[in-house]
């Protein structure tokens, strides 16, 4: 089930999902505390989650909109849940916001050499654009397609 993140109950295992699947694929230095401390700021805005049958959450994805672009800020699925179809539906989520809010392109950074990340996102309609050297990423984008209301 994707929903909308709830902070008292989501946070702590949505900290645990970037420290065990984010942090460590980055390529600049962190401090996982102050991470962790600043994790409610950082999550201002839209985050959903993605839970199992019994409720865990198993994944998220935290998104914005800047001048007609979703921007998705962070996408991870744990490691156990994986391959299971957590992490097209957070990002089918995502997509689904941006165009309802007018985005015609989403676009994302993906950490250098994660070709596990790139993939994932390239079979879903992103293609790389660029490499930002500053923070050590690919970009990614994608248009998308007009709103329509069901």
């Amino acid at each position: 089930m994707i929903r909308l993140r709830r902070p008292k109950s989501d946070d702590e295992s949505i900290w645990l999902i970037i420290q065990s699947e984010l942090l460590p694929r980055s390529h600049l230095t962190w401090d996982p505390e102050q991470v962790h401390k600043e994790l409610p700021k950082r999550l201002k805005g839209i985050t959903y989650v993605a839970t199992n049958q019994i409720h865990q959450t198993v994944g998220f994805v935290h998104l914005l909109v800047q001048h007609q672009t979703l921007v998705i800020d962070m996408l991870a699925v744990s490691r156990q849940a994986q391959s299971k179809g957590y992490g097209r539906q957070l990002l089918s989520r995502a997509e689904h916001y941006g165009r309802k809010h007018r985005c015609v392109m989403s676009r994302m950074l993906v950490d250098y050499g994660n070709r596990e990340a790139e993939r994932f996102y390239e079979r879903n309609g992103y293609r790389l654009t660029r490499y930002v050297p500053e923070v050590i990423c690919h970009e990614m984008e994608k248009t998308l397609s007009p709103y329509k209301e069901a």
